[in-house]
Order: structure tokens, then sequence, then C-alpha cells
């Protein structure tokens, strides 16, 4: 996300733990998912006071509900699945930064800026 640096960080220390308590934790019966979610409607952004267009933009994006966010965490980590990827577009995403990284970086960052409909 472009201009967001604290949370881009906190999302790349979370993947850096998450690599260091799976090999901590190799052979013991203790069990890592890390949950890479997309959008997932929630009251988060309307409850941050954040401006109601970028609230408006977000609710036309999100594809994902909290209810589903919800069942295909609990489901992955009952199967201690170690990675979780929550939506379409985080799917997308993740399979696009794997192929692609720096044009994803690129891509993403100009669509961002430029909000949902093109527009600075």
């Amino acid at each position: 996300m472009p201009s967001n640096a604290p949370y881009n960080i906190s999302k790349y220390a979370i993947a850096g733990l998450w690599d260091t308590l799976i090999q901590d934790l190799a052979d013991d019966p203790i069990h890592i998912t890390c949950v890479h979610p997309g959008g997932v409607k929630t009251r988060l952004l309307p409850n941050a006071g954040l401006g109601k267009k970028l609230v408006a933009d977000f609710d036309k994006i999100t594809m994902t509900t909290s209810a589903h966010a919800a069942r295909k965490i609990v489901k992955g980590i009952k199967r201690n699945k170690q990675r979780l990827v929550v939506g379409a577009d985080a799917e997308l995403l993740f399979a696009m930064k794997r192929l692609l990284p720096m044009t994803t970086v690129r891509l993403v960052g100009r669509l961002l800026e430029k909000g949902p409909h093109g527009q600075p």
C-alpha cells in the first residue's frame, strides 16, 4: 500500500515472525498458521474515523465478508495449514507477487494511488 509504511512494515514483521516460529517449532507439536487476508468487510474503517469516501471506496472493492473469512480461518487452523490466504483478491495478489514481484508492487501502487475508479 503506498503511503502506509507503518502498516506495511507490520505485515512484513508478521511474515518474518511466522518464518522464525516455523523453524523454531519444527520438532514441537505446536502448529503455526499465518493468515494473509485480502479486503474483508468489517467495521474497522468506519469505526476508525476515516473519511466517508475512503470507507465507501473500500466497501466497493472488498469481496470477502467477515463471516466467510472467519470460517476459512477456523477451517485452516483445524487443518494445521501453515499459510492461509483469505479472499480471491488476496489469492490473486499473492500469486502475482510470487510470479512478477516488482511489476506487482508498481501496479498495485499505481492502482491504489488512483483509487478504485481511476481517479486520484
